[in-house]
């Protein structure tokens, strides 16, 4: 030991004057001495195979700088300057991953405070600068001239004269460092400045189809510190019409190594392959694609399709196409679309019958008035009363019993038209259409219930349209029910009541009503920010997806699906299965402003 540090001390002194051999020597001594202290700075605990796998890769680059210190700087083997500037090269990132992997585990499994998370992480990027520094030193020319690594003639030529021909595993070996060096490149590149990402779903067509390749900008929006939740600071906020990336809060990755491999792969491959797989071997959607409608300071609202926004210190609400020209961004009726575009969207939710029936409805609602409706009722609950006393009382209790017991009404519907809805949604819609109409009679006839006091205080936009509809179906159940009644009591024969003309109209125009409630909360949403003294904060937005009709976007939410009264203010109201939940986005958690679209080539161009 005395030995090698008589000789350390002496070489240090013979080469006191030579700043190009010195300082690349004490970085070296310095990068060693932080990588030691660092398996310390860990606190061993949690003690899991990362951190293990961690403090061996620690003590191999102690092991290896050690080993350089000694044959290049002491011994003066100058073979090994170009294995020094190589290994200190792939060290730059691979001491930054290594020495992280403890902390993402930790971070992925909540076992770590951020104030601790954030100083192994600083320890870890000392380490990574350090070779970085040191990199860069044993470039530069005057180190490589003071170890005569290249002569005074080849430096005033500024090239390299190979005095010996490269031997066969040279070339190979310098074809596989420019390859490395290539895809490490293209990886910071796409971290840091511009990305590929593959569209995944139709939520964002006519604007961008699905298996499309967006172009995204990274630096604008302040990338992330890699292997961290930290982001840069934005040089460009997004705004109104800014289409933006953001990671599915729903995705979750709990292998670590698969985490930083799938991500590594990802970005290697220009994001054409992606490893991360679910359980039916389909990539999983881990990056979402929607446009900003709503910015810091206001307050948004969807009436009938049409959104409204209300500025901070403005007391009206006010459309939105009137302030940015949003109204291009809106693509309902995809079926107008041009057939070149039309072709390639897998499917289409509003045919042009169902956009009949939706206007159709809109305009009923505009017409109306709550104190017509109001009276309709009225008329019709007296009518029926008048039906029960003259003789058809009993009928009528045992219609009722059956509505209560069985429910079987409408499920002998011959015109029912359900086929507009899917999967569970036929189940939902079909429980709620029974659930709700048993609902009206049991409002109206029961004698629990007592006399009806409807309220008449100002209701908001939203609260109003569902009133209305509320009211809509319940003077439409009323009528369907008063005319059952009536062919009941005229002894019309079973299969006669479904031919009955007058009946048929009820339960068509019923339908239709179910129809246009399967898309209520696709055109509408209640004021968001509820309270009326909050509005958007600084630093969040609000996306939506530019095919309103089959986005999920920020107005919905999976975990919120629950049966909803569409009136608030009746108990009794019409109930259908919502997931409206409107909420935001954090502007650290957007990855990347959309500004082109580079693939398929036919559609290649800039994205408005």
């Amino acid at each position: 030991m005395n030995n090698i540090l008589t000789a350390t001390i002496n070489r240090v002194k013979a080469n006191q004057d030579n700043f190009s051999w010195l300082v690349p020597f004490f970085v070296l001594v310095v990068w060693t001495i932080v990588v030691f202290i660092t398996i310390f700075t860990t606190g061993f605990h949690p003690f899991d195979l990362w951190l293990v796998a961690s403090i061996i890769f620690r003590l191999s680059i102690i092991a290896s700088n050690l080993y350089f210190l000694w044959n290049l700087f002491i011994l003066e083997n100058r073979h090994l300057y170009h294995t020094l500037k190589t290994y200190t090269g792939y060290c730059i990132l691979a001491v930054y991953i290594g020495f992280s992997l403890p902390r993402l585990s930790w971070e992925m499994n909540g076992l770590i405070t951020e104030s601790r998370a954030f100083m192994l992480w600083v320890f870890s990027s000392i380490s990574s600068l350090l070779p970085l520094i040191l990199y860069f030193l044993l470039w530069k020319k005057k180190t490589r001239l003071s170890w005569g690594i290249i002569t005074e003639e080849e430096a005033r030529e500024k090239k390299t004269k190979f005095k010996v021909q490269r031997s066969m595993k040279q070339m190979v070996i310098e074809n596989v460092h420019v390859f490395i060096q290539a895809i490490i490149i293209v990886i910071l590149i796409q971290h840091f400045v511009f990305q590929l990402y593959l569209i995944p779903s139709e939520s964002m067509v006519p604007s961008i189809l699905v298996n499309d390749r967006a172009l995204v900008t990274k630096f604008l929006s302040g990338p992330s510190i890699p292997l961290t939740d930290w982001r840069f600071p934005a040089i460009q906020k997004p705004h109104r019409g800014s289409i933006v990336v953001f990671e599915s809060p729903d995705y979750k990755q709990t292998s670590l190594l698969k985490k930083i491999f799938q991500h590594f792969v990802f970005l290697a491959t220009l994001s054409l392959v992606d490893i991360d797989l679910d359980e039916n071997h389909q990539v999983r959607k881990r990056f979402i694609v929607k446009r900003v409608i709503g910015e810091p300071g206001e307050k948004l609202m969807m009436l009938d399709d049409k959104v409204y926004i209300k500025i901070r210190g403005e007391s009206d609400f006010i459309p939105i196409d009137s302030v940015d020209r949003m109204g291009p961004y809106a693509h309902t009726d995809l079926y107008d679309e041009i057939k070149e575009i039309r072709k390639e969207i897998k499917y289409i939710p509003v045919t042009r019958e169902t956009r009949e029936i939706l206007t159709a409805w809109d305009n009923k609602k505009k017409l109306l008035s709550i104190d017509i409706l109001e009276k309709d009722i009225a008329y019709l609950v007296d009518t029926i009363q008048t039906i029960r006393s003259n003789g058809g009382r009993e009928l009528f209790e045992y219609f009722t019993m059956c509505l209560e017991e069985v429910r079987v009404f409408n499920t002998a519907n011959p015109v029912s038209r359900l086929d507009v809805f899917h999967g569970s949604e036929i189940e939902h819609f079909e429980e709620c259409e029974v659930r709700s109409e048993y609902h009206v009679y049991k409002k109206y006839f029961s004698p629990d219930n007592k006399e009806i006091n409807y309220s008449h205080e100002p209701l908001s936009p939203y609260s109003l349209n569902g009133k209305k509809l509320s009211l809509l179906f319940q003077k439409l159940c009323l009528e369907k029910f008063k005319r059952y009644l009536e062919l009941i009591v005229e002894n019309t024969l079973i299969a006669a009541i479904w031919e009955d003309a007058a009946l048929v109209a009820i339960l068509e125009e019923l339908n239709d009503f179910y129809i246009y409630i399967r898309y209520y909360d696709e055109r509408n949403f209640p004021e968001f920010p509820a309270a009326e003294s909050q509005y958007i904060p600084e630093d969040h937005y609000f996306l939506m997806g530019d095919n309103r009709y089959h986005s999920y976007d920020f107005r919905f939410s999976a975990q919120n699906e629950k049966p909803t009264r569409i009136d608030k203010t009746d108990p009794h109201s019409f109930v259908y299965y919502s997931m409206l939940n409107p909420h935001l986005l954090e502007e650290k958690k957007i990855l990347g402003l959309v500004v082109a679209r580079l693939w398929p080539f036919s559609r290649f161009g800039t994205i408005d």
